[in-house]
């Protein structure tokens, strides 16, 4: 995937209202870039269907007055060959830089110590975490805002993609050899036909997988404070017991800016009172309060906001494979959620290595070779 950081990714600003493709990818998640990436390079015709107005899942950075913050992945570390070699060639580009090399960790009884004792390095885009999303994403036709409403399997065995524009409501059909679908497991049982045959078993294995919810909460303060003393000291916080923050992390100190930016993250315990509320600032409010109180921020904001991850970390994952396969073998679903990665934390590691196996299953299945394949498909992060 060598790719230029600054290309215009093809698609993402035009529109279809019915095509067909080999492959359609729901989901532009790191998991389904991945996935689309391979598929287009092992030269099949992809086609990318995603919910919101940009790429990335929770890849995610919230863009403010003259900065930004990132409100999803917290940073990026090498967690194994995939995310290692893929940060290799995104710091070559100039698009993440190392951030840290130290992240603290507080624990109820206000001791504060490193969280890894290992020489860790964690790196973060000063452009935001979106700009590896989007380079991800280049040269791929994907189309934004697109919920997508149903998957019908067809009698001559393609599938067939309906979705609708959230913006103007038309509607978009698809028609494909094959299906890869990276989002929540979750949110793939709605899309799905359940009386369709060899779907039934995968419907099964999906219903097994639970996400966390999470809220992150930015707060945007004025240079010089919150600060203590001159400046701050600490770039990020794991919090390990406490009942309602999970992490925090000095934002403005992954990029120049005029203001101090902190994002927040509660724990799912917190989040899970909040799954349904219409204002989430008042949930916001009192996380920064709460720091206030522990003498890591000081004042009040001048802005905050708060975002939802209803879906943030799988907590019962598809531990058995990096992808599912239906018995029909042309529709696949994966994600963070499968393989083992979701098990130590590594999510980005499991996102990359769950799109590949997506894309390689799918080149099996539409080029009709079985066996020793995979071993001889080159990896578009190698």
């Amino acid at each position: 995937m060598q790719l230029a950081c600054d290309a215009i990714v093809e698609g993402m600003c035009g529109g279809w209202s019915s095509m067909a493709v080999d492959v359609v990818v729901v989901g532009a998640g790191l998991a389904g870039l991945v996935c689309a990436q391979q598929l287009q390079a092992l030269g099949h015709s992809v086609a990318v269907l995603e919910k919101s107005r940009g790429v990335g899942g929770r890849v995610a950075t919230r863009r403010l007055a003259d900065t930004c913050a990132d409100h999803g992945l917290r940073y990026w570390e090498e967690q194994g060959g995939r995310s290692q070699a893929l940060i290799q060639q995104l710091v070559e580009q100039g698009i993440l830089h190392q951030w840290t090399d130290q992240i603290q960790q507080i624990w109820a009884s206000g001791q504060v110590e490193p969280f890894r004792e290992t020489h860790a390095c964690y790196y973060a885009a000063p452009a935001g975490a979106t700009a590896v999303a989007k380079f991800c994403a280049q040269g791929l036709d994907i189309q934004l805002n697109q919920r997508v409403q149903a998957i019908v399997s067809l009698p001559d065995h393609r599938w067939q993609v309906r979705s609708t524009s959230i913006t103007d409501g038309t509607e978009t059909t698809v028609q494909a050899r094959a299906v890869a679908i990276a989002i929540p497991a979750p949110q793939i049982l709605p899309l799905l036909e359940p009386t369709v045959t060899g779907l039934l078993p995968l419907i099964a294995k999906l219903q097994t997988v639970q996400f966390d919810p999470c809220l992150s909460a930015i707060a945007v303060y004025p240079r010089p404070e919150p600060s203590i003393g001159g400046e701050i000291a600490w770039k990020a916080i794991r919090f390990v017991d406490d009942p309602d923050i999970a992490w925090v992390s000095q934002e403005s100190s992954k990029r120049d800016g005029d203001a101090l930016v902190f994002v927040v993250h509660s724990t799912s315990l917190y989040a899970q009172h909040y799954l349904d509320a219409s204002d989430l600032n008042p949930a916001g409010h009192h996380l920064i309060t709460k720091l206030s109180h522990l003498g890591l921020l000081a004042g009040e904001p001048t802005i905050l906001q708060v975002h939802r991850w209803r879906y943030a970390f799988p907590c019962h994952g598809w531990g058995n494979d990096e992808c599912i396969v239906s018995a029909c073998h042309s529709l696949v679903c994966g994600g963070d959620w499968c393989g083992t990665s979701w098990l130590s934390n590594r999510y980005t590691e499991g996102a990359l290595r769950s799109g590949l196996a997506m894309a390689t299953d799918l080149h099996q299945q539409l080029k009709g070779e079985f066996g020793q394949e995979s071993k001889r498909v080159k990896s578009v992060l190698s």
